[in-house]
């Protein structure tokens, strides 16, 4: 009796740790499938990153467990299917407008009942960067100044974000990360530094500007990259009128006919910088049939008796403050007195 109980007994046990040792191995295994879908990461890429109003973005699926050959991809924009294919885990897709959401949801299940899901979301937003050189222009210049080397150069940003109830930020609110040929600027950096002056620390190369612009919470909403030419300064001839001054509408260059006795040649030193073109940092070597002159921003010519000549004027113009900064000009001046300047002035019939 005593061993037909311990049998029993023993059976019992045996049969219950059996029992127990199964439910906890189907448990375990079972866990460790939830633990292993929950430590895949699904994430969507977008491409510009910081794509502009209207613009076309690639979004891209990473998903590195799933079994792309057999993975059915659902793409949604804002709710709605714009893809649903098999191995598709690229689509292409339009941004809205400034102030709008466009929402890009992504679901992908492959043969095994793995799934994954992830979404991406941008608030469009715009800035508008205006720059110019902190350079010298001759008076009613319509252009822009143009940066060279060493010279500074003003930004400034304009952007155009809106918050939850669509009213824009302004650009104070806001806050700017600047960096120049990839490397960021932190002094120039931070809440409502909308507006910035730099200097190209690599004078003969393109200046690489990025630009990223945060709302209040952090988030960044736009980026810009963005490139300012190099340039040379400019020197551009002029002939200063004795009726209407200096001739801003006609720049001489190549060969030019010169009919009054006397005549001014004014030269404009475009890009440099300097406040005004006889600034004392700017040095004038003026070069006439062999003859050298250092008449600051303009020299005069002028015809001996009846005839006609001609003159070879070279122009060097070197800023000492920058002297990376300099610029020369050529010119062939011919002198001579023709039959219709007569015929208007009579009086001048026996220069």
């Amino acid at each position: 009796m005593y061993s037909k109980i311990n049998l029993n007994y023993f059976a019992l046990i045996t049969t219950f740790v059996l029992v127990v040792s199964a439910v906890f191995t189907s448990t375990r295994l079972l866990s460790a499938q939830v633990q292993t879908g929950g430590l895949v990461k699904a994430s969507i890429e977008i491409t510009p990153k910081y794509p502009t109003p209207g613009q076309t973005v690639k979004a891209k699926l990473h998903a590195s467990s799933l079994d792309n050959d057999t993975a059915l991809i659902t793409w949604r924009l804002n709710g709605e299917i714009i893809q649903q294919s098999y191995s598709q885990k690229e689509v292409t897709y339009k941004i809205g407008d400034v102030g709008s959401i466009s929402k890009i949801t992504v679901v992908a299940e492959d043969a095994t009942g793995f799934r994954v899901s992830a979404e991406n979301i941008v608030r469009v937003g715009d800035v508008s960067v205006v720059w110019e050189g902190r350079t010298y222009t001759p008076p009613f210049y319509q252009g822009r100044a143009l940066q060279t080397a060493g010279s500074e150069v003003a930004i400034v940003a304009l952007p155009t974000i809106l918050n939850t109830k669509g009213v824009a930020y302004t650009a104070d609110e806001l806050s700017y990360s600047w960096s120049t040929n990839y490397s960021t600027i932190p002094q120039i950096s931070g809440k409502g530094k909308h507006s910035v002056t730099l200097i190209n620390d690599r004078p003969f190369e393109v200046f690489t500007i990025n630009l990223l612009v945060k709302d209040p919470q952090g988030i960044v909403r736009v980026g810009k990259k963005f490139v300012i030419p190099a340039n040379q300064p400019s020197v551009v001839l002029y002939e200063d009128s004795p009726l209407v001054g200096v001739r801003y509408d006609r720049a001489i260059s190549g060969t030019h006919n010169i009919s009054d006795r006397e005549t001014t040649i004014v030269s404009e030193p475009y890009y440099i910088s300097a406040s005004t073109r006889t600034d004392p940092a700017l040095t004038y070597t003026w070069t006439v049939a062999g003859k050298t002159y250092t008449s600051p921003g303009s020299i005069s010519f002028g015809s001996e008796g009846v005839g006609s000549g001609s003159a070879l004027v070279n122009l060097v113009i070197q800023n000492t403050a920058f002297w990376l900064q300099n610029g020369r000009a050529d010119l062939t001046v011919d002198f001579g007195l023709d039959d219709t300047w007569r015929d208007i002035n009579p009086d001048t019939d026996a220069l």
